[in-house]
């Protein structure tokens, strides 16, 4: 997995306004527990694409994983206010 998340890296090195890209850096990251990663790429896709709010939710996501339930709720809140 680890040699996955250095082309995902390339890949936002290259597509820096690729949603996709920081979107599967973050499941990379999370999948590797690297979680303050993964909450910063979840937060690029998100400010990449706003209005959506399944990346929000990933965001919460990453929190949760973080167990920081506090900020999951925060986030997963912000996502239904945004569907």
């Amino acid at each position: 997995m680890g040699k996955l998340v250095l082309y995902l890296v390339e890949w936002t090195r290259q597509e820096p306004r690729s949603v996709d890209a920081w979107n599967q850096l973050r499941a990379g990251y999370v999948t590797l527990r690297q979680y303050e990663d993964a909450l910063t790429a979840a937060k690029k896709a998100a400010e990449l694409k706003p209005d959506d709010a399944t990346l929000r939710a990933r965001i919460g996501d990453v929190h949760a994983y973080r167990d920081d339930p506090a900020a999951a709720l925060a986030a997963y809140e912000e996502a239904a206010s945004r569907d």
